[in-house]
């Protein structure tokens, strides 16, 4: 999903592309991009059930595999109604991860809500070990503002490989707010506050 337009307020969701060609070159910069696996795996390798993984380098001047070997691969429309839509990926095993596996994605479209279902089948005999990530781009406004429920803290990141230590920071007293000339995300976990007498674990805007 690369588009989502609220027709009530004719209000754009996310960052979209100009046109299908700058999709195609950032994939990973416009809408709702799935990434599988997310985040960098230092270089390319992890072992899990006593197999060794191997991906590609492609984050070079970090030494670091990133976002995945799905991203901007075609998917298959496999259904589709008034309100949803469901698309499916096969994916073949290769040395570097050897699982054939399926993933099938539902967008259902109810009221002002999009909800989105993932399945995973896994079609081999091996544990297959995953994660799944989104680079979900949204729009602002000049005057909107963003609530995030952020942790007391962030993580504190390997600045040669860019991966979590596993300590987490306090944010500096100095800046409780961000603007838009600021990251808002500093590799920070999520927690869960009440928001207009509701829990909130995610982000407003």
């Amino acid at each position: 999903m690369y588009r989502l337009l609220n027709k009530t307020a004719d209000l754009e969701l996310l960052r979209s592309p100009d046109d299908l060609e700058d999709l195609y070159k950032m994939p990973e910069f416009f809408g709702i991009p799935v990434l599988f696996l997310p985040n960098r795996i230092g270089g390319g390798k992890f072992s899990r059930h006593g197999v060794d993984y191997k991906f590609p380098v492609n984050e070079p001047d970090r030494g670091n595999h990133l976002h995945g070997p799905l991203l901007g691969k075609p998917w298959r429309l496999a259904e589709s109604g008034e309100d949803y839509v469901e698309m499916t990926i096969d994916v073949a095993a290769t040395a570097g991860y050897p699982h054939d596996f399926t993933m099938k994605m539902r967008y259902t479209f109810v009221d002002n809500e999009v909800i989105q279902d993932f399945t995973i089948y896994n079609r081999g005999d091996l544990i297959m070990p995953f994660g799944l990530g989104f680079h979900t781009a949204f729009r602002m406004t000049p005057d909107a503002v963003a609530r995030v429920s952020a942790s007391k803290g962030y993580w504190e990141i390997d600045t040669s490989c860019w991966h979590p230590t596993g300590n987490l920071i306090p944010w500096d007293d100095k800046l409780p707010v961000y603007t838009d000339a600021a990251a808002v995300s500093c590799h920070c976990p999520m927690t869960t506050e009440i928001y207009s007498g509701k829990p909130l674990h995610g982000a407003v805007i």
